[in-house]
């Protein structure tokens, strides 16, 4: 299993013109909210006061829930200027947040589409219609808004757009997967052909197992599943290679069609499940945690197949974790160093949940247990500097960020952010 990985910030939506780096909690459709039509039918002539008083309006709407969090508040002001300017893209776009923060779906995709149709080249509103249609389990609907984004941010000229084209690409690339496992689904039930027994599949996947290349086992193992389609471990092996190399929506093909043929087989849930965690959606806010259900559920399975296996509880943990379930992480990590006391990813894993719980103490010494286990493990460096911070050690905490970089920031956390990171502990110290 892969480490766990500290997410993004959750970005539900983005205000304009500036980017909301937080997501709030969900809260109960406001009762008696002005409908908002889907299109416009055509163009209003707004008076110059009329469009100052809206982009005052936008300016205290943004600043109610950005610094404030009160988002109702802030939809009656987005609401009031859109009465005063009809034109104004920045109140459809800007209430489309707020309603998506309420969790008014329906209502917060029309506010886009009106926003869609004001600001066609404004990239913002497109990276948002992605967003919505991923809540609404559109997902070919949700691709094509993102791939939209995407040229359009192209540029770099948009500041705003391009700060999120990392978590664009990270979006398509989960889309494009989810297409593939419902598109496998369905090639799973139409039914699938059953094992031919040919002695030169089996022949191609031993061979397969002995090569060191990637691309050579790959094709080795293609021309078993064209000679013997319904071998399931050929299936499995193909799927693991394909994650090695990104290709997540053919391993999901591979693992799911893998799993009607052979539904007893723990690893085909397990490799599954992994997948949504290493495409690490988490900066979707709430449509992480429909992604997580997912792999939440292979997990259940695995484990129900193979219930001592300390890495498989690990992962389960890391999947409970995700939707803050953390009574039940911590039961998983537990029964995992149960089995095997010195698993480096459950230590890992068990001084996450501990520096969640605030225990930055037990946080430090289950890190360090890991790095003395496994010293190549740099990615668990800026989480025990977190860590050590918050307990006001900053020494440590800088020398860990200052190994990090030096090994070249090969964890969740980039080269910048951990540089911006270090100055800000450095700045803390006294030592800048």
């Amino acid at each position: 299993m892969h480490a766990l990985h500290h997410p993004p910030p959750p970005i539900s939506a983005c205000f304009s013109p500036r980017l909301a780096l937080q997501s709030w909690p969900g809260s109960p459709r406001a009762p008696g909210l002005p409908p908002t039509p889907a299109t416009l039918q055509g163009r209003f002539m707004t008076s110059e006061s009329a469009r100052q008083r809206a982009r005052a309006l936008i300016v205290e709407g943004i600043e109610l829930a950005t610094r404030r969090n009160d988002v109702r508040g802030a939809l009656a002001r987005f609401v009031e200027a859109q009465a005063a300017d009809p034109d104004s893209f920045d109140a459809a776009n800007n209430a489309g947040n707020c309603l998506l923060a309420l969790e008014d779906l329906d209502g917060a995709r029309m506010q886009y589409e009106r926003a869609a149709t004001l600001g066609p080249d404004r990239a913002i509103v497109h990276w948002n219609m992605a967003v919505i249609c991923l809540r609404q389990r559109q997902h070919t609907a949700s691709l094509e808004a993102v791939e939209h984004f995407l040229q359009q941010a192209a540029s770099g000229a948009d500041k705003q757009a391009s700060a999120i084209v990392p978590n664009a690409q990270r979006l398509r690339l989960l889309l494009l997967t989810l297409i593939a496992f419902n598109a496998a689904e369905e090639e799973a039930q139409a039914g699938l052909p059953a094992r031919t027994g040919d002695p030169e599949a089996q022949a191609l996947i031993a061979r397969s197992r002995q090569t060191s290349s990637v691309g050579d086992s790959l094709a080795l193992l293609a021309q078993a599943l064209e000679r013997d389609p319904g071998h399931a471990e050929a299936r499995n092996l193909h799927g693991v290679l394909l994650m090695t190399q990104r290709d997540y929506p053919g391993a999901i093909r591979d693992f799911t069609l893998g799993i009607a043929l052979a539904p007893d087989t723990f690893a085909l849930y397990a490799n599954r499940s992994a997948i949504f965690l290493l495409i690490n959606p988490a900066f979707l806010g709430r449509a992480f945690s429909d992604v997580i259900e997912l792999a939440l559920d292979d997990a259940h399975q695995a484990l129900a197949l193979h219930p001592n296996d300390a890495n498989l509880l690990v992962h389960r943990a890391r999947l409970f974790r995700a939707l803050e379930e953390i009574d039940l992480a911590q039961a998983d990590v537990d029964a995992a160093l149960a089995l095997q006391p010195e698993l480096t990813e459950g230590l890992y894993v068990r001084g996450v949940l501990r520096n969640s719980r605030r225990d930055f103490a037990g946080a430090i010494a289950d890190y360090t247990a890991a790095l003395d286990r496994a010293p190549a493990r740099s990615d668990i460096l800026p989480a025990r500097a977190l860590a050590y911070a918050a307990a006001g050690s900053l020494q440590p905490a800088i020398a860990d960020f200052e190994r990090y970089i030096a090994a070249g920031c090969r964890g969740e956390m980039n080269a910048q952010q951990a540089q911006a990171v270090l100055q800000a502990l450095r700045k803390q110290a006294g030592t800048v």
